[in-house]
């Protein structure tokens, strides 16, 4: 592959043509998670789910990333885990 050509999925920022930066939806998911846990020197226990790694996640009622930020205090979220057990389900 020739320089800037790649398979993985598309990472990083651009521009929406209105001066906005764009953020595709993998790469916010990758800075809530794996590059947050990396930041804080915790990679080890947390950031992924694999065993041995803390378990606390939630899910969402709608998709976070695609709702204005006026509404994102009104989302519901439908499941909370944490220490791998549920303590919130809808």
């Amino acid at each position: 592959m020739g320089r800037g050509t790649s398979t993985a999925p598309d990472t990083y920022p651009r521009m929406d043509g209105l001066g906005h930066t764009q953020v595709s939806q993998f790469r916010r998911a990758l800075d809530h998670t794996m590059v947050g846990a990396y930041a804080a020197f915790a990679e080890d226990k947390k950031g992924s789910l694999e065993p041995g790694k803390f378990a606390e996640l939630i899910t969402w009622h709608d998709n976070q990333y695609t709702v204005i930020m006026e509404d994102i205090l009104k989302l519901t979220i439908d499941l909370t885990m944490v220490g791998g057990e549920v303590v919130h389900q809808v």
